[in-house]
């Protein structure tokens, strides 16, 4: 019996995954690319995508734990002039973690590009990280 049991939990929960994957996703096509204009310098630091219900305040003003009123959706990059990048159901994201799990609807979107700063360690090792200007670092 307690075989029997854990095959039929196995088959059903394996069901309700495929039944998952049938369904139609909004999501799947939704994607944005952010460019870097040509003839302004090359950068690397990281691009987010703030996606809002509403837009007062704007959606990067959103963000947060404390207000969970918009997603966000970031991914590093390294960008030169005329070069883009894509933000796609595959970035990871929060509050959701990825588009696809965004309903359907209507929405603000506003990008952000956070531009990192190359330091040279005393070890010899380079790390890229966002250069604090005493605003405590509100990227947004």
């Amino acid at each position: 019996m307690i075989c029997v049991q854990r095959f039929s939990r196995t088959l059903a929960l394996l069901l309700f995954f495929v039944a998952l994957s049938q369904l139609p996703s909004f999501a799947a096509d939704v994607r944005f690319r952010v460019s870097l204009p040509a003839g302004k310098q090359p950068v690397t630091g990281r691009v987010f995508i703030a996606i809002s219900k509403v837009d007062d305040p704007e959606p990067r003003l959103q963000v947060g734990f404390w207000r969970s009123r918009a997603e966000l959706l970031g991914r590093d990059v390294d960008l030169g002039p005329g070069q883009s990048t894509l933000v796609d159901q595959f970035t990871l994201g929060y509050p959701l973690r990825s588009l696809r799990e965004l309903p359907a609807g209507d929405y603000y979107v506003q990008a952000i590009f956070n531009v990192y700063t190359r330091f040279s360690r005393s070890d010899g090792h380079t790390i890229y990280a966002h250069n604090d200007q005493w605003e405590g670092q509100q990227f947004n």
